[in-house]
């Protein structure tokens, strides 16, 4: 039975947001669309560029990018390359989402076999969010497939895994956002699910560490590996009003990074690209999708951008900002108290948090992405 540790019940404040500082190298390598990186011992970055169908490694002490195998569907190839996946070892695994496949990507920076990942007890396969020291999963099994198998959707389990076993652990529950209602228009495009809609989000360590933050009582619980959970205190925010420009807005990048066949639903890295028609991304045609689609009234108080769990074991959130507005993560310790907030660089997007540096994405007039290191100001270790 799990052992749960409960902490103040009085709302905590996050900090006024610091900036982050300057950039101290850069990549002078333009991209199309960076969708996941993964930081190296030695320094180097595994960059998944969506857009490009590029996976490659680079190197910000050279300033040299290095592509990773190829486009194709032997082995060593991969199309439209997702998520890199971190494991309890020096290796990473690549949603190969093209191939519908994932790919091990050994500590040599080769892709050496593909990794099975039937899951007991599901008609569907699950991409995991992290991969374990003896190959298992931590995964959380989406609604849609609770749905097809007549189960509420108000309860996504989490769940852990050995691709192929016999069984599967529930080791916590998420509530999903609330379903939409009907579209005015059946006949036109709509995005999946209500935008900016009030649902739990988590991340994990490839040993079993879990961190989920709560909504819309807007907490964070941790779950140890030995399974003891500490329920962090309620944290105080105020509520961030949707806005025409917030729906226009999410419309644009939905379409941008997402694709209209709802792969852009929540928890998503911070990028993504699918090829859209020109005629589908004019003003009218946001505006279309925008009105066709079932927002918030309010903000939540964190985006859908998936939370980062760091080496140290600070756990990263987006904040929910007005439109047009520097984004802004706030960072929390093990309690679940909130203990630095890093306002973004104008106009950049994080791709990734390092061991002592994050790395941010700009975009020029052109919408070529540069990809950018950041050192992290001193901010002490994190309490467990």
């Amino acid at each position: 039975m799990f052992l749960t540790i409960l902490l103040l019940a009085q709302p905590v404040p996050l900090p006024a947001p610091r900036p982050l500082g300057a950039a101290d190298a850069v990549i002078p390598r333009d991209f199309v669309r960076i969708f996941s990186v993964a930081e190296r011992r030695d320094g180097r970055l595994v960059v998944v560029d969506r857009g490009d169908e590029l996976v490659a490694v680079a190197d910000f002490a050279t300033r040299v990018v290095t592509p990773i195998g190829r486009v194709g569907g032997g082995p060593g190839e991969y199309r439209f390359p997702g998520r890199l996946i971190p494991t309890a070892t020096d290796s990473l695994v690549l949603a190969d989402d093209g191939n519908n496949r994932l790919s091990l990507l050994g500590p040599d920076l080769k892709f050496h076999r593909l990794v099975p990942r039937a899951t007991p007890g599901l008609p569907t396969e699950l991409s995991p969010r992290v991969v374990g020291a003896r190959g298992e999963f931590l995964a959380l099994i989406p609604g849609w497939v609770l749905f097809g198998a007549g189960l509420p959707n108000d309860s996504l389990p989490i769940v852990r895994f050995t691709p192929g076993g016999s069984g599967r652990e529930t080791l916590a529950r998420l509530k999903a956002a609330p379903e939409p209602p009907p579209p005015p228009r059946r006949d036109r495009p709509r995005i999946p699910g209500t935008i900016f809609g009030v649902g739990d989000a988590w991340a994990a360590t490839p040993a079993g560490r879990i961190a989920i933050v709560r909504a819309p009582e807007f907490r964070i619980e941790w779950i140890g590996i030995d399974g003891k959970r500490v329920v962090g205190p309620a944290i105080a925010w105020t509520p961030v009003p949707v806005t025409p420009a917030d729906r226009r807005g999410y419309a644009r990048q939905f379409l941008a990074v997402s694709g209209v066949g709802g792969k852009g639903s929540g928890d998503r890295p911070p990028g993504g690209l699918t090829a859209v028609p020109a005629d589908e991304m004019t003003d009218e045609a946001i505006a279309a999708l925008a009105a066709n689609s079932s927002f918030a009234a309010t903000k939540p108080p964190f985006t859908d951008a998936a939370p980062i769990l760091a080496a140290d074991g600070v756990l990263w959130l987006e904040r929910s900002v007005p439109a047009g507005q520097p984004a802004v993560w706030d960072l929390f310790d093990g309690t679940g108290r909130p203990i630095r907030s890093w306002e973004l660089p104008a106009g950049r997007r994080l791709a990734g948090v390092g061991r002592s540096a994050v790395y941010l994405v700009t975009t020029d007039a052109d919408d070529n992405e540069r990809l950018e290191r950041y050192p992290i100001p001193p901010q002490g270790k994190a309490r467990e």
